[in-house]
């Protein structure tokens, strides 16, 4: 898996504005790592079939 140099930095300065706390550029990137390792295996892409009943639901309780 490529992580780019510039995701990198992006993450770190998430990373340092919501901790106001730096991170060293080789630990950012073991975690920039772990999180897309997470997101890849959590995140599936829904179907228009899938949008339609999950849609259908929220009108049936109430939640849209």
């Amino acid at each position: 898996m490529n992580i780019k140099k510039e995701h990198v930095d992006k993450f770190i300065s998430v990373y340092e504005k919501t901790f106001r706390d730096k991170v060293a550029y080789r630990e950012a990137f073991e975690q920039c790592l772990q999180l897309v390792l997470l997101l890849s295996a959590i995140y599936h892409p829904m179907t228009p079939e899938d949008f339609k009943r999950v849609q259908e639901r929220r009108r049936k309780t109430g939640d849209l």
